[in-house]
Order: structure tokens, then C-alpha cells, then sequence
């Protein structure tokens, strides 16, 4: 009798509940978004990936899409951490951050693109808030829609909210016709709540 007691705790412990769990979204013959759930962090990891293994860039649907169905496939799980991997897998958001660093690049801005770093000295607080806020795209101070609204809106209709964003490991690259180095990549981790 306590064999199948320990074998049914067993099995209820280490079921589908607990267990990591992934699956594809998109074409698997072309560029797709691999979706694992990692339980212990109670996280979604994004891979975009094509066949042989290697990188691809996904496209602001196909992460929507991609959320949407990991979102309605877990809801009975705690979610708290989306992610995304490196940044440039995803051109919207690599490019939209490029243009903030140049567009706060000049005497008083916030990115000194000469030493390739933000003027407080912290490219990761610099790329965060990038990502997270509506900061202006342009020289004249115009403010976009904020890059990660894909995420936000998907998240918001299945109950979920951003409350931060952090990031580690910024790469910068040259941009042609401009002198200095501009942050483009980051490894980017989405922080997310849902409402009771």
C-alpha cells in the first residue's frame, strides 16, 4: 500500500503540472518560435529557430501568436518571466533600440557613443528602459509606440502585465555614416504579473 501511495505522489509531483514543457509555433520547415515552460523559474524561454538548430529572426506576429498559445496552454500555471533570449532575434526590437541609442546620442544625451556606453555608466539600466518605456525615436524627440507593446497587448488580454524588464550582456555595433558604437543585443528577460 505505501508503494502505491509513493509511486501516485511520485507521479502527481513529477506530472505535466510540474514538468518543463515545450512546443513549436510556426512552420517547423522554416523560421518558427520554440516555446519551453520552465517550472522551477516559472518561465517562458522564446527560441526562434529554424530546422537545423540555428537562429532566425521571428516577426512582432509570429511572437504573438507564439504567446497568445503558450499563454491559453498554461494558464493554470504560474508564469513570471518571459525569455526572449538575445535580442536580436527579434529586428523590431534590435533596430528600435539602435535608433533610441543614436536619437540619445549627442552632448547631453544619455548614450555616449564615442565610449560606447550610456553616460551613468550602466548599459544594462540604459537597454531596459529603452525596451520598457516610451523614450523618444528621434532627434526631434518624438516618442513611438514602445517596442515591446506585441508582448504587451497579448499579455494584457490573457491578464498578464510588464512591470519591468531587465537585461545583461549588451553588445554594441558601428552604424554606417554615424561614428561611435550603438547597443543593438542583449539577453532580455520580461517580468510579468497576472492579475488575481
Amino acid at each position: 500500500m505505501r508503494a502505491i501511495l509513493l509511486g501516485a505522489l511520485l507521479s502527481f509531483v513529477g506530472g505535466a503540472a510540474f514538468a518543463d514543457d515545450d512546443f513549436i509555433v510556426g512552420d517547423p520547415n522554416a523560421c518558427h518560435l520554440k516555446i519551453e515552460y520552465e517550472a522551477k523559474e516559472q518561465m517562458l524561454h522564446l527560441r526562434p529557430q529554424l530546422p537545423s538548430g540555428t537562429d532566425c529572426h521571428a516577426t512582432s506576429d509570429l511572437v504573438e501568436q507564439g504567446l497568445d498559445t503558450a499563454l491559453t496552454r498554461y494558464s493554470t500555471l504560474p508564469i513570471s518571466l518571459i525569455f526572449l533570449g538575445r535580442l536580436e532575434h527579434y529586428p523590431w526590437l534590435s533596430e528600435d533600440l539602435t535608433e533610441k541609442a543614436i536619437a540619445m546620442s549627442g552632448p547631453s544625451g544619455r548614450w555616449d557613443a564615442i565610449k560606447g556606453h550610456a553616460r551613468d555608466g550602466n548599459d544594462n539600466d540604459f537597454v531596459s528602459k529603452a525596451l520598457f518605456l516610451r523614450l523618444p525615436v528621434s532627434a526631434v524627440g518624438e516618442f513611438g509606440e514602445r517596442p515591446l507593446e506585441p508582448f504587451v497587448s497579448v499579455l494584457a488580454q490573457l491578464g498578464y502585465s510588464v512591470y519591468a524588464v531587465s537585461v545583461e550582456k549588451v553588445m554594441l555595433r558601428s552604424v554606417t555614416g554615424r561614428e561611435g558604437h550603438y547597443p543593438y543585443d542583449a539577453l532580455v528577460h520580461v517580468r510579468v504579473d497576472k492579475a488575481p
